[in-house]
This record gives C-alpha cells, structure tokens and sequence, in this order.
C-alpha cells in the first residue's frame, strides 16, 4: 500500500477558497511526513496544478514540502 496526498498549492487559503471539505494543505504535508517518518510508502501529487509567478520557484518548494525524494511515485 502507498500513501500520498494531492495538492496544487501549498497556501491553505488559497486551497481552502478551491476546494470544499478537505483538510489544509499544511494538514496534508504534516501527515505525509508522519508517514515518511515511520517507513511507510508514500507518494505526493501536484493536483490540480495552479498557476504561479515562478513555476520553478513554486515546483522547487513543492518538492522540499512534499519531501520528493522519500517518495515512492
């Protein structure tokens, strides 16, 4: 079994304005490192991708927040 979340932004505002009945980004992040912590497979989906300023500032970030490389996919 893989875990994983999905986001498109790491702003809990801006995602809270999107999407209806989800937990904040930062939620999501914390429990996908409590995962990564304890040894369980994981992955991170950037989904819906929003658009931004800075594309590479923003893929950069989202990859240190998701922590890419303890992801499986």
């Amino acid at each position: 079994m893989i875990f994983g979340v999905s986001t498109g932004t790491l702003d809990d505002k801006l995602a809270a304005a999107i999407e209806e009945g989800t937990p904040k980004v930062s939620k999501r992040i914390e429990s996908l490192h409590w995962l990564q912590d304890h040894g369980f497979r994981t992955y991170g989906m950037i989904c819906p991708s929003l658009p931004v300023a800075d594309f590479g500032e923003f893929s950069k970030e989202i990859c240190e927040a998701i922590r890419v490389e303890k992801c499986e996919h």
